[in-house]
């Protein structure tokens, strides 16, 4: 996959938030077509913002501090501020609807409870595709190759550690 297109998907969700466009985002884990990225206001301050996004359909988690936000990017759509409505996630036979909380131009935000956060990280390390249904919108098919290395690296940078046990050589 390569690494500008990544980045250009994780800097079109970025635009809601408190990086300015002169700023870094670092990339955390790049694996199939997922990109895990933060940003940092300096060499040794903590990540402020970390977001994990598939970089084909522009689908992905957020957080700048706040709530964890699902965010659905689409470059077609003209949205007016304020939108209301449902985003509807679903893996193998799991699935959620959580509330838009928030929108800009091209992307729409659903805030997501602890409970939502990790059952969606848990069924997406065992999926391997996500269905992602914005209102009326049709369907959006999400592969999953590559998102679990992509979302351990997310974990890590928002610090709720990794989705699954491994090993440190170090300890």
């Amino acid at each position: 996959m390569n690494l500008r297109i990544g980045i250009r998907a994780f800097l079109a969700m970025s635009l809601a938030s408190a990086a300015a466009a002169d700023e870094q985002m670092t990339p955390l884990s790049v694996s199939g077509t997922w990109v895990a990225a933060a940003h940092q206001r300096g060499l040794t301050a903590p990540p402020d913002i970390c977001g994990v996004v598939d970089t084909v359909t522009h689908i992905g988690l957020w957080t700048d501090g706040g709530p964890v936000q699902f965010r659905v990017a689409n470059d077609d759509w003209v949205l007016p501020p304020r939108v209301h409505g449902q985003v509807t996630i679903s893996i193998a036979d799991w699935a959620t609807t959580v509330e838009i909380s928030d929108n800009y131009g091209t992307v729409v935000m659903a805030a997501l409870s602890a409970k939502q956060r990790d059952e969606l990280l848990r069924n997406m390390d065992r999926g391997r595709a996500m269905s992602v249904k914005v209102g009326n919108a049709a369907p959006v098919r999400v592969s999953l190759a590559g998102a679990k290395r992509a979302t351990d690296a997310w974990r890590a940078c928002v610090g709720l550690g990794g989705g699954s046990p491994g090993s440190n050589p170090f300890r």
